[in-house]
């Protein structure tokens, strides 16, 4: 934050662009306002942290607010940032959480897991994930490295399905990048998907030029997305 003035609208400046229906568990923003100079610092950072707390929607909260540096950026001074996708495997369809995960009425017991992970270490690393981006994307370069794709597996209470996390952690994303990985990922795993397709997909079978979007097949739903950590 920096000085301003209260004549001036406050312009804000996210870390990011996240889809409709994509949730945040940690987001950073940047903003100038006007500072009290006989105020100690910290009391006028509460008092907006409250302030600001007071008028937003119950669905967002302001954690932390601190000031910073002229060089910060809060999109450009950005490392790197970790996404979260849910998805479910259970033959009967879930309730209370439908809103916040990609359901599959397929048990556990008949996924194959020997392809996903095979799938999952291509597609680490950096690569052409042209095929992975929006249709209607203007990004300059469709070229992108996954540091990291982390899975976890999480038990239905009593034994009736399979949740499955899916962790990407990597400095950028194009436009529905993620959620068009998940996708393929989900094919993979109910096995509609192999290892050759995701070759081809990334242009990396030899031979065969790298293919647009509509070759990757389905992308995964907003809903089971989250913007999970942010790092500077």
């Amino acid at each position: 934050m920096h000085v301003g003035t209260l004549e001036k609208k406050i312009a804000v400046k996210g870390c990011g662009r996240t889809d409709a229906g994509v949730t945040a568990e940690e987001y950073f923003a940047q903003f100038d306002f006007l500072i009290n100079p006989q105020t100690p610092e910290g009391l006028n950072v509460e008092k907006l942290r409250h302030s600001l707390n007071g008028i937003l929607p119950k669905s967002i909260c302001v954690t932390h607010l601190s000031s910073v540096e002229d060089s910060f950026d809060a999109l450009e001074s950005v490392k790197q940032k970790t996404y979260r996708y849910k998805l479910l495997f259970r033959r009967a369809k879930p309730t209370s959480d439908l809103d916040r995960l990609w359901w599959f009425a397929t048990g556990p017991e008949h996924l194959n897991w020997e392809v996903f992970e095979r799938c999952i270490k291509i597609m680490q690393g950096t690569h052409d994930f042209r095929a992975f981006m929006a249709a209607h994307s203007s990004a300059k370069t469709t070229q992108r490295t996954i540091r990291e794709i982390r899975v976890e597996k999480e038990k239905c209470s009593q034994g009736l399905g399979l949740y499955v996390l899916i962790h990407f952690t990597g400095p950028g994303f194009l436009k529905h990048m993620i959620r068009n990985c998940v996708g393929f990922l989900s094919e993979a795993l109910i096995g509609k998907k192999a290892q050759d397709d995701l070759l081809f997909l990334l242009g990396e079978k030899e031979g065969v030029p790298t293919p647009d979007r509509v070759a990757a097949g389905i992308c995964a739903p907003a809903r089971g997305l989250v913007l999970e950590k942010v790092e500077y």
